[in-house]
């Protein structure tokens, strides 16, 4: 595992209240908790997939999963284990990256209608914006970039403290990138035709997706 990063990926849709009662028998009481922290039952069955994902990918069950804590600006961490995860959710979709190093996933799906280049030009930097002004595709690109930023937020720990304009992704030439020196690794993929799913990591290292069918 010391050079390869694992995205877990499943659809909750077709899930019901049934199959939530199913996944939090077999998750400990205290991550069980934090699902029931959500109000809905999409919400909860998303949180629950991922921490079920998760846990089963690491080998932990009911009564030896270790505690899992929040940091300061909400990131989930192993107390005690050296195990680098992050977690997001679109829709009916839930993205689980696990890594040896910091690690952080965004996904997003490409259904919104917005004013996408209102949005890029009042978060994103002078040119992240002129490249999606530019784009052929303005929201495909947009969503792209949003990833992109998004998962660097979430590799850092700092949440929205910063904003999202101090630091610019790039993607050109089927490269993805951020600028600057010191700066971690971008992976950006399209999936499905239908989510745009970003990681950030530390170094070189292999990735591997694997859509999960079974929970």
């Amino acid at each position: 595992m010391e050079n390869k990063i694992t995205i877990l990926l499943s659809d909750i849709n077709g899930l019901n209240e049934n199959d939530l009662a199913n996944i939090l028998d077999s998750l400990p009481i205290n991550i069980a908790n934090k699902v029931n922290e959500k109000a809905k039952l999409k919400s909860k069955l998303l949180r629950a997939v991922s921490y079920k994902m998760l846990l089963d990918y690491c080998g932990f069950n009911k009564g030896n999963a270790p505690e899992i804590k929040s940091k300061e600006y909400g990131k989930p961490y192993f107390e005690g284990i050296d195990i680098c995860f992050s977690i997001s959710h679109s829709k009916t979709m839930s993205a689980l990256a696990v890594a040896p190093t910091e690690v952080g996933i965004d996904i997003e799906r490409l259904d919104k209608n917005r004013d996408y280049l209102d949005l890029a030009k009042r978060y994103f930097t002078e040119n992240e914006y002129e490249r999606i002004k530019e784009s052929t595709d303005v929201k495909d690109t947009f969503v792209k970039y949003w990833t992109a930023k998004e998962a660097y937020i979430k590799y850092t720990g700092e949440g929205f403290k910063n904003g999202v304009k101090y630091f610019e992704a790039v993607f050109e030439d089927e490269k993805a990138y951020y600028k600057g020196e010191d700066m971690p690794s971008l992976y950006t993929k399209k999936i499905k035709n239908e989510y745009y799913l970003s990681l950030v990591y530390e170094g070189e290292k292999e990735i591997e997706i694997i859509k999960r069918k079974d929970l």
